[in-house]
């Protein structure tokens, strides 16, 4: 019994294929969600410090700013499977998101709209700098 697939540039290991197949799924389900849930508190956790810096004071702390993002990203979730109603969803999130920032802490729009650019700005800037890191990677293991 033949243990490889003959392709047009050699051959491929099936046993090799089945172990990256198996670590994709093993990242996929394990890792994936667990670096979903850091990644989501550790984006509040700048937020509430953005806010802070912003607006100068603190008026809840930072479990209302927690509360806030998890019922303005847990609300639309349940409309987001209907076909165009998750680019909506999308919208009614950021609404959400600034009320509910606006009425727990007191402050302004126009303060809270800048720390919220200001994250947004870091974490595009740190996705750019994760997938320029990947390509090189990828382009280095390719060799």
């Amino acid at each position: 019994v033949p243990t490889g697939i003959s392709v047009a540039s050699g051959s491929l290991d099936t046993g090799l294929l089945l172990r990256v197949l198996a670590i994709v799924l093993f990242a996929s389900l394990v890792v994936l969600p667990v670096l979903f849930v850091a990644g989501f508190f550790v984006s509040v956790l700048i937020l509430h410090a953005l806010i802070r810096l912003i607006a100068g004071q603190d008026q809840k702390g930072l479990p209302a700013t927690l509360r806030v993002s998890c019922y303005s990203v847990g609300a639309p979730v349940a409309v987001a499977w209907i076909p165009l109603a998750g680019i909506l969803a999308v919208f009614y999130c950021f609404y959400l998101h600034t009320t509910g920032l606006k009425r727990v802490h007191r402050i302004s729009t126009s303060r809270l709209l800048g720390a919220t650019l200001i994250l947004t700005t870091l974490l595009l800037v740190l996705a750019a700098v994760v997938t320029v890191y990947d390509y090189a990677l990828i382009r280095e293991v390719v060799k």
